[in-house]
C-alpha cells in the first residue's frame, strides 16, 4: 500500500536528499587520524557491516590457525631469553600502511596485499626481521566478546607464514587501535575487557607458532586529544597504561603453551623516551620475558617531521643522548632488552618545507643504525609505502638502494 505522503516527495525533496546524503559521504571519507603517516585520509569508521550476533560477557571463540607441523616457525617454542631474542633480531622493516589501515578495504591507502615477492625482496636486502602492524578494531565485533573475523585472521597468518618461511623473525601487534584501548580510567573495564578478547583471540590463533613469532601488546598506546597525548599523560593514565599492559600480557600467557615463553613487547607512553614516560613504565608481573619498545625519531623536527636538514655535531650529540638515556634506563638498570621499533628520516617527496634529501636519509640511516647497535638496541625501519617510503611496494623495487646499505651493513648480524 502507498504511503499517503508518497506524491508529496517531490523533486525538489529528492534533490535536498541527495545533496544532504553526498555532505555526509564526503565527511566520512574526510575523516582522519592523528599523527597518522600517510598523504591519504583514512576513514577509520569501517566497521564489520554484518557482525555476528554477540552476548553481552559471553567469551569469544577462539578458533587456532590450521598449520602444516613442517612448516618453518611452526612447533615447540624455545625458551629464548629477550636478550638473546633481540640480539639475534638483525636490522628490522615495518610492513606499514597495509594491516593496519583503520578501514575495511586494506589496499586504500595505495599499498597492495603483501605478497612473496614483496616479503623476499625485503630478507634478500639483508632484513632478518619484520613488523608487521595490524588494526583488529575495523575487523572485530564492537560488543563483547568482540569476536575478530577468522577471515582477517588468516589474512594475517598468510604474511606471518612467508616471513617465517624466509627464516625471519616477526612482530605482531595492535595498531591504529587507539580509539578503543585508551588508557582512561572511566572507560578502563570496558577498555580492558576489549583488550583480553582481542589478545585471547590472536594468542590463540597463532598459538602453534614457535618462539620466532613475538607480540607487540599496544602500539603508542596513549590518551588521545589533548596536549599530553604525545608528551607522557598524567600519572593517572599512566596508572591505567600499565594496568592494561598487565591485562594483555595475562590474556596471552593464560593461553599457555609456546605463549606460555613467547617474547612480549610492551611500549612507553606514545614510544616516548622523555624519563618521565619511561619511568612510569612498569613491567607485568615483572615477566623475565618482556622486551621494551620506544620509538625515537630524533631530532623530531628532522626525521618525523622533515622541517629542517640534519645539523650535523649537534643533532649527533642529540640522538646519543637519547639513545644513551634508553640504554642506561632499560639496558643498565633494569636488565631489559630495546626494541625500537619505528624510526626513520621523512622522504622529501618533492613537497614544499621539507627540508631532507636523499643523500642525507642514507647519510642519517648510517649514523642512526650505527649508534643504535653499538648501544645494544636493535632498530626496525618505518616503511609506509608514503611519506616514508624505501620500498615501493607496487614495483617491488628499493628507492634508495644506498639507504638500504647504509642500515644493513651497520645493524647488528
Amino acid at each position: 500500500m502507498k504511503s499517503i505522503y508518497y506524491k508529496k516527495f517531490d523533486f525538489k525533496t529528492s534533490l535536498f536528499i541527495g545533496l544532504l546524503a553526498l555532505l555526509i559521504s564526503f565527511y566520512s571519507c574526510s575523516s582522519d587520524e592523528s599523527n597518522l603517516t600517510n598523504n591519504t585520509n583514512p576513514d577509520p569508521t569501517g566497521q564489520n557491516p554484518d557482525p555476528a550476533p554477540t552476548t553481552p560477557g559471553a567469551e569469544p571463540n577462539l578458533p587456532t590457525a590450521t598449520v602444516d607441523p613442517n612448516m618453518p616457525g611452526i612447533g615447540a617454542a624455545q625458551n629464548i631469553s629477550p636478550f638473546d631474542f633481540v640480539a639475534d633480531m638483525g636490522a628490522g622493516w615495518n610492513l606499514g600502511n597495509h594491516f593496519d589501515v583503520p578501514h575495511r578495504d586494506k589496499d586504500r591507502w595505495g599499498n597492495p596485499e603483501p605478497s612473496k615477492e614483496i616479503i623476499d625482496k625485503v630478507n634478500e636486502a639483508g632484513f632478518k626481521t619484520i613488523r608487521i602492524p595490524v588494526t583488529w578494531r575495523t575487523h572485530q565485533g564492537d560488543t563483547e566478546p568482540y569476536q575478530i573475523e577468522e577471515s582477517y585472521l588468516q589474512r594475517v597468518k598468510a604474511t606471518i607464514d612467508i616471513c617465517l618461511a624466509n627464516d625471519m623473525k616477526v612482530m605482531l601487534n595492535t595498531h591504529h587501535d587507539t580509539d578503543v584501548f585508551q588508557p582512561i580510567a572511566n572507560t578502563e573495564e570496558t577498555t580492558s575487557k576489549r583488550l583480553r578478547s582481542t589478545w585471547l583471540q590472536i594468542a590463540t590463533y597463532f598459538k602453534a607458532y614457535d618462539e620466532n613469532l613475538i607480540f607487540e601488546m599496544l602500539n603508542e598506546p596513549r590518551v588521545q586529544g589533548n596536549n599530553e597525548e604525545w608528551n607522557a599523560g598524567n600519572t593517572t593514565t599512566r596508572g591505567v597504561l600499565n594496568n592494561l599492559h598487565k591485562v594483555a600480557v595475562d590474556a596471552v600467557r593464560s593461553t599457555g603453551g609456546n605463549n606460555a615463553v613467547r617474547n612480549l613487547v610492551i611500549s612507553t607512553w606514545a614510544g616516548k623516551t622523555n624519563n618521565t614516560a619511561m619511568n612510569a613504565l612498569t613491567i607485568p608481573n615483572n615477566d623475565p620475558n618482556i622486551i621494551i619498545t620506544v620509538h625515537p625519531y630524533t631530532p623530531f623536527d628532522v626525521a618525523h617531521d622533515a622541517t629542517r636538514p640534519w645539523n650535523g655535531q649537534t643533532d649527533l650529540n642529540q640522538l646519543r643522548s637519547t639513545l644513551d638515556n634508553v640504554k642506561r634506563k632499560w639496558i643498565t638498570e633494569n636488565n631489559r632488552p630495546v626494541i625500537l621499533g619505528e624510526w626513520a628520516m621523512l622522504n622529501n617527496n618533492n613537497v614544499t618545507g621539507r627540508s631532507t634529501t636523499a643523500q642525507q636519509r642514507i647519510e642519517y640511516s648510517q649514523i642512526y643504525v650505527k649508534e643504535a647497535t653499538e648501544r645494544g638496541l636493535v632498530t626496525v625501519l618505518w616503511d609506509d609505502g608514503g611519506w616514508y617510503r624505501l620500498l615501493n611496494r607496487n614495483t617491488v623495487e628499493w628507492e634508495s638502494p644506498g639507504q638500504v646499505e647504509a642500515i644493513i651493513n651497520n645493524a647488528s648480524n
